[in-house]
């Protein structure tokens, strides 16, 4: 059974949002570290990486740069640190603007 509720619902909408113009897609783990896992995972030019979305509350944005095969981005957020992922979503449009 999902651990999923209305909150992430509406966090999954903010994240497909800012991936819109990306080339991306989702999968599904029942079972993650932190409960279910919703993963997108994107490319967008040179650009790749994923967002996490966890039943728990985790909140994850790795990004990497295929070309350098560099790390720009890699941050896990707590429950008790929500306030932390809107700024983090805005520095992902960023990246992929």
């Amino acid at each position: 059974m999902s651990d999923f509720n209305e909150s992430n619902s509406t966090l999954a909408s903010s994240v497909e949002d800012v991936l819109s113009h990306t080339k991306w897609s989702t999968r599904f783990f029942e079972q993650g570290d932190f409960g279910s896992l919703k993963q997108y995972e994107f490319s967008h030019n040179r650009l790749e990486g994923c967002v996490d979305l966890w039943g728990q509350g985790w909140f994850g944005i790795t990004i990497r740069d295929s070309a350098n095969e560099s790390t720009l981005m890699n941050i896990l957020i707590s429950p008790e640190e929500q306030d932390e992922i809107d700024p983090s979503l805005e520095k992902l449009k960023n990246f992929i603007a």
